[in-house]
């Protein structure tokens, strides 16, 4: 009996609002932008309150939840959800629910049987991206015409008179205004990653049309004036989601922000480096920096990004390097100005400062020290990590010179031993040196013949490595195990060693900092 009142209190709310929908043709309060076109429009949100309200106590009567909207042309548009939503993430199950637009007069733009909807005018300028069944199509909002969701990914056009072009299999379409699809025959036409970069550019602070997230108009909410807050949200267009160079759904971005709980201010993608490899594989290399405030105070993370696309601009491999993240990291003010290169066609070494979060074994002990990662790009296209145990992975996958030696290598007071001579001064926190010493050479050179479990006479390197759950003593000699670099830096690293022994002053340079 409950939910037939309900659903007729509903009705009554509905049809009160369809008697009177030209009323609300306009909202009340003047937008003079044409589109919601900036995370900070200067826009009096609380004064269209009402306006949003009103249509949203209607619309959370008829679906299961309404959580966004965005603003065009004097008009409300909401993103309306049946089924359970389960926020702004991509879910490794099958999607419970669909999604669908309805307008400010309560008619259906878009039909609640879509997987995912996308945010408005980046694809193409009046068109929304749709997504059904891993398939994708557009939709143009203003006059509800829908290019059907058959599509593998669309990207933008340039060409006068064409929407977008859409990939389907190793088949390209321009994709027209009346909606009909026209094949393209002339392969210079087709839209290869490698050919828009200028495209693969994202800045949220530029997003045309941002999305709303409607929890600014919940009732709780509002209550607490702490985390009362007005979000904008991103949903990127589906050929930039496929480079992996931006996050499927782009949540929290400031908009007239009252709460410090968080907020996005900064979110940008380049494409700074594109490659053709040995196999004819297109290889991107993108750098993605973030930058916003939550309740731990502000933060920022700094990535590469790296894709590579196959012959039929297919994206076959991913991999995402972080450069530096405030919140684990307190030395990233140290990261390398160059965090990455390229070794020839199959290989990428990756430099950043990182905590070590074991205990180093050297009387210094350090807390944190510069640290290479090395990514090997398959004949497929696979972007692989590859592991080595050795705490100076660079003497298994390249050439030495004597610039591996140097770096960042960083104490910290609170851990420090007796081999540190402090100054007596409260305000000196970190100790940083500028190169290995003779203890950590000496480690470096040990550890490559520990991972090919040689049996080592030295007592205190064979104690050390049995410690290590990766060692396993098994040859006396590991000669016939070591590849032609292996050898190489073997001697480059011992004669380093010897150098640094006989005059550690002229190689390892350090110094206090305090507080700034």
């Amino acid at each position: 009996m409950r939910i037939v009142w309900i659903c007729l209190l509903s009705l009554l709310i509905l049809a009160s609002f369809i008697a009177g929908a030209s009323m609300y043709e306009t909202p009340t309060a003047a937008i003079d932008n044409t589109s919601y076109s900036s995370c900070n429009p200067n826009i009096d949100l609380e004064s269209l309150d009402a306006e949003v309200e009103l249509r949203l106590k209607v619309l959370d009567s008829i679906y299961s939840s309404v959580p966004m909207l965005f603003i065009d042309s004097n008009h409300y548009y909401f993103y309306v959800v049946n089924g359970f939503w389960y926020g702004y993430k991509e879910d490794s199950r099958d999607p419970k629910f669909n999604m669908g637009i309805i307008d400010e007069n309560f008619d259906t733009i878009l039909p609640p049987i879509y997987n995912k909807i996308y945010s408005p005018n980046t694809t193409a300028k009046g068109y929304i991206e749709i997504e059904l069944d891993g398939k994708r199509g557009l939709l143009n909002y203003h006059t509800k015409q829908v290019i059907p969701a058959t599509f593998d990914v669309i990207f933008p056009s340039h060409t006068p008179g064409v929407v977008a072009i859409g990939k389907q299999g190793n088949q390209y379409y321009n994709l027209l205004p009346n909606g009909s699809q026209q094949p393209i025959t002339d392969k210079t036409q087709e839209p290869t990653y490698l050919s828009i970069v200028n495209d693969l550019a994202f800045d949220i602070n530029k997003v045309p049309t941002l999305l709303i997230d409607t929890q600014f108009w919940d009732e709780e909410n509002k209550k607490d004036k702490y985390f009362h807050h007005c979000f904008g949200i991103v949903v990127p267009p589906s050929y930039l989601i496929a480079t992996g160079f931006v996050e499927p759904w782009i949540w929290g971005i400031d908009i007239n922000e009252t709460s410090t709980a968080f907020k996005l201010i900064e979110s940008k993608n380049t494409v700074e480096q594109t490659k053709t490899t040995l196999w004819g594989l297109g290889l991107l290399v993108s750098d993605f920096y973030t930058e916003g405030i939550d309740v731990r105070g502000a933060f920022n993370g700094h990535s590469k990004l790296f894709a590579t696309v196959d012959s039929n601009n297919n994206v076959v491999g991913k991999a995402k390097f972080y450069v530096s993240n405030d919140y684990y990291n307190p030395y990233q003010y140290l990261a390398p100005k160059i965090p990455y290169r390229l070794i020839g066609d199959t290989l990428i070494e990756a430099v950043r400062i990182d905590k070590v979060f074991e205990e180093y074994p050297t009387p210094y002990g350090y807390d944190a020290m510069i640290n290479y990662s090395y990514y090997e790009i398959k004949q497929t296209g696979e972007i692989n990590k590859l592991t080595s145990n050795r705490y100076f992975p660079f003497t298994k996958y390249v050439y030495l010179t004597e610039e591996y030696f140097k770096g960042t290598y960083v104490i910290d007071r609170n851990s420090y031993n007796d081999t540190i001579k402090w100054p007596d001064d409260l305000y000196i926190t970190t100790y940083i040196t500028d190169h290995l010493n003779a203890y950590d050479l000496e480690l470096m050179y040990n550890e490559v013949l520990a991972e090919y479990g040689y049996k080592f006479k030295d007592e205190k390197w064979d104690a050390y490595f049995k410690q290590q759950p990766w060692y396993v003593p098994r040859f006396d000699n590991v000669d016939s195990q070591l590849n032609p670099w292996e050898w190489a830096n073997l001697e480059v690293i011992k004669a380093m060693r010897d150098k640094v022994a006989k005059k550690p002053q002229k190689y390892i340079h350090g110094a206090f900092k305090g507080y700034e």
